[in-house]
């Protein structure tokens, strides 16, 4: 496999990250591509995050999804403690002091910049709808950055939002209860209501059709070095997209979709129920 340089990707990075984009959400997935670069001293994750901080700069937000799946298992979250399941580079801004957590107990961000109190301040009444993280990034046509995606399935986080918006069939909401704990200590109860799938019937999402809507309406930018698979595209283009597709078919991303109705038609009440008990 062609080794890339540094310089390789500090250019694959100014690509797809333009001048004119005010906040930035990073999604990563290093493993994919940090076996591709020439061997360096410094730790490689560490390393690639302060790049993206040279690239961004300190007058633009950054943001970092740093959900905690686990939660709706252990009914615990701790602000200050809960490491990140979403790789490295969020793992790296919890060390870092200029950066803030948002308090969604399952799908929380780090943020930092000028926009930092205004993201910090969100209600957050659910994971994905207008007053929630993905709502501002919507609302501020944050330019989403994928770094380490080259399929192409990924929704760019931002489908999910069109889904609560339209309010796909194939979800419902549920509350998710458990505990703040702030540095070891049990704090106040907390809970996150999210838009979720079927837990008695498992659905296959492909978001195949949402890319190659965005590159058919050209609102991808690609990273130039096909050994680093970098893209960006803005939050508006894939909420609209998303949008177009499920209204004309709100089962389009659902590969087993005859699952997706039975289950609508002979289970959903059945499963709402349950979950209201």
């Amino acid at each position: 496999m062609k080794k890339t340089t540094e310089k390789n990707v500090a250019d694959a990075l100014n690509s797809i990250i333009p001048h004119g984009a005010k906040s930035v959400l990073i999604l990563s997935r290093l493993w994919t591509f940090a076996n591709t670069l020439q061997t360096r001293k410094k730790n490689f994750a560490y390393w690639l995050f302060d790049l993206i901080e040279e690239v961004v700069g300190s007058n633009r937000t950054l943001i970092y999804p740093a959900f905690t799946f686990s939660f709706g298992k252990t009914k615990k979250f701790d602000l200050l403690k809960s490491m990140p399941e979403t790789g490295a580079l969020p793992a790296i801004a919890m060390l870092k002091s200029t950066y803030s957590r948002t308090v969604a107990p399952m799908n929380s961000y780090f943020v930092r910049g000028p926009k930092k109190e205004e993201v910090l301040r969100l209600p957050q009444k659910t994971t994905f709808g207008s007053d929630s993280v993905p709502g501002w990034i919507k609302n501020n046509n944050t330019l989403v950055c994928a770094l380490g995606f080259p399929e192409q399935n990924m929704g760019w986080l931002m489908v999910h939002f069109a889904e609560e918006t339209i309010k796909v069939p194939y979800r419902y909401f549920k509350i998710l209860k458990g505990r703040y704990f702030i540095g070891g200590k049990p704090d106040r109860p907390c809970s996150e209501t999210h838009f979720a799938k079927p837990s008695s019937v498992k659905l296959f999402q492909d978001n195949t059709p949402l890319n190659r809507e965005l590159n058919n309406r050209n609102f991808i930018n690609l990273s130039p070095n096909p050994y680093l698979p970098f893209k960006s595209a803005y939050a508006e283009d894939i909420v609209h997209t998303s949008l177009d597709i499920l209204n004309d078919n709100s089962l389009k991303l659902i590969v087993n979709n005859e699952d997706a109705v039975r289950w609508i038609k002979y289970h959903k009440n059945l499963e709402l129920g349950n979950v209201l008990k």
